[in-house]
């Protein structure tokens, strides 16, 4: 969460145990899981859904 809102993504809303998060000038919501970890396919979907990188990720972390 604190990676993706250096690229602008913000929390709009909770629901149950997951966060959504949207970037002002998009038309795209990203629901990301409030889970300790992450499994690797779900973080991937979630970098993909936000227009990113793995690489671009990491470098900013």
């Amino acid at each position: 969460m604190k990676a993706l809102s250096r690229f602008g993504w913000r929390e709009v809303m909770r629901r149950g145990s997951h966060n959504v998060l949207c970037k002002e000038g998009t038309n795209v919501t990203i629901s990301v899981p409030d889970y300790k970890e992450l499994g690797r396919g779900t973080l991937r979907k979630v970098i993909r859904h936000a227009g990113l990188e793995v690489a671009e990720l990491i470098r900013e972390l």
